[in-house]
């Protein structure tokens, strides 16, 4: 992304402050809440250095929208958000593209996404690109679970109870695909 103005703003959702920033492009980081709105936002600088705080566009607006509603309980599809992924490598980018696909009130396993993108032997890898997916929510990697319907880890603030939450709040907690037992 270098080259390329990227702005940010954070908002209130149900779940805490959420920092999103953007390019001319589309969303390029979205930061989970943290312990508090400061340190939500000092994540996304630490990451984003070159970000400067600045009003959302007509887009961005939509997306923070569509975040607070569907974090207040009512689910959203974020696949119309433009996203830029330009900083990812082609293999995350395959797989947020198909992690997008899964919707709200759904759980897939990394083995699934791996299946999707032609790449069966890579469920490791679909992990860490999951694991490092600068867009969580817009691109679901909380409702990817392990095999067996485990739980696995969670990068954000929180770890498997924030996924927990985040899959509460999205209803898929009832399908027998989903595990809590990993949660100990």
């Amino acid at each position: 992304m270098k080259n390329m103005t990227q702005n940010f703003t954070s908002f209130e959702t149900a779940i805490g402050a959420i920092a999103i920033a953007w390019t001319d492009k589309g969303v390029c980081w979205l930061q989970l809440p943290e312990a508090s709105e400061t340190k939500t936002v000092s994540l996304l600088k630490k990451k984003l250095p070159q970000a400067s705080k600045a009003e959302p566009t007509v887009i961005i607006q939509r997306a923070i929208k569509l975040l607070q509603l569907h974090l207040s309980g009512t689910n959203q599809d974020f696949r119309g958000i433009p996203l830029d992924l330009s900083q990812c490598t082609e293999f995350s980018r395959q797989v947020y593209e198909a992690t997008r696909k899964v919707l709200a009130g759904q759980v897939v396993t990394y083995a699934d996404i791996a299946n999707q993108i032609g790449q069966t032997s890579a469920t490791r890898a679909v992990g860490r690109a999951l694991g490092s997916n600068p867009v969580a929510i817009i691109v679901p990697c909380h409702r990817v679970i392990g095999k067996g319907g485990n739980m696995t880890g969670f990068s954000a603030f929180g770890g498997c109870d924030t996924k927990v939450r985040l899959l509460s709040i999205e209803r898929a907690l009832g399908s027998d695909k989903v595990s809590l037992n990993s949660l100990s």
